[in-house]
């Protein structure tokens, strides 16, 4: 159990190293204190996986980041960290990299070369074909881009995608209201809160993944309604695992 926690700590580790390294490098040279600072530490938490195993995978799946198969725990001083590396992923259609020990028998110039190629692929049409034919010129055998078949149409799957955050932002909004109504001891009426809830049981009858994905997407400013919503979006995942109507 304690080996696990410690897993699941260094997981977080180095997603939030890698994080500071790719934001890092947006803003300045490769010769920058602060930037060959940031290499290093990322370095490290990579040697930290090594010394057990030849290869780190960092991955995205059902809206959960994997660190080596390790599932990062989802705590309030964390969100703000996931919820920007899932935008990175997702934007990038990453499913997820694997980082080689190899790696070891190169410059901290090959990992930044790296990075620089992941940022700048968020402005390309392809953003997942133009990094695995970057890796390839660059013959940067030591890092593999992982690639989950797509099976769903590409038009249905984003349409389905669109109305998960319409139906999270409205049920947001509808929490906030009736919380307020309910300070200044109004009534509140949750018509509109039913109505809100079936257009989730609608879309997790469809594919929960979705939903799932988009709760840890939101902007986490006001911890309180969001969470509500995100323990709703559970407990109906939860319901629906179960087999209630």
């Amino acid at each position: 159990m304690r080996r696990k926690v410690q897993r699941a700590q260094l997981g977080e580790k180095t997603l939030r190293s890698f994080h500071k390294l790719i934001q890092t490098s947006k803003i300045h040279e490769n010769n920058n204190e602060l930037l060959i600072k940031c290499i290093k530490n990322f370095s490290d938490t990579l040697g930290a996986w090594w010394v057990e195993d030849d290869n780190l995978t960092i991955k995205l799946s059902h809206g959960r980041f994997l660190v080596q198969d390790e599932k990062l725990y989802y705590q309030r001083e964390n969100l703000k960290l996931i919820q920007e590396m899932y935008h990175f992923f997702e934007n990038r259609k990453l499913s997820g990299i694997c980082f080689k020990s190899d790696l070891k028998n190169y410059s901290s110039e090959n990992l930044l070369c790296f990075t620089r190629i992941l940022n700048v692929a968020g402005e390309k049409e392809d953003p997942l074909a133009w990094i695995v034919k970057q890796v390839k010129r660059k013959a940067f055998s030591w890092v593999e881009i992982l690639q989950l078949p797509n099976t769903k149409p590409q038009g249905q799957d984003f349409e389905r995608k669109e109305m998960a955050r319409k139906t999270y932002a409205y049920a947001l909004t509808s929490v906030k209201e009736v919380a307020q109504k309910i300070n200044t001891q109004r009534q509140a009426g949750v018509r509109k809160l039913k109505r809100i809830v079936q257009n989730m049981v609608d879309i997790l009858s469809e594919d929960e993944s979705v939903l799932l994905g988009i709760s840890t997407m939101r902007d986490y400013d006001d911890y309180t309604y969001t969470h509500s919503v995100n323990v709703a979006i559970l407990s109906l995942c939860l319901g629906k695992r179960i087999g209630l109507s």
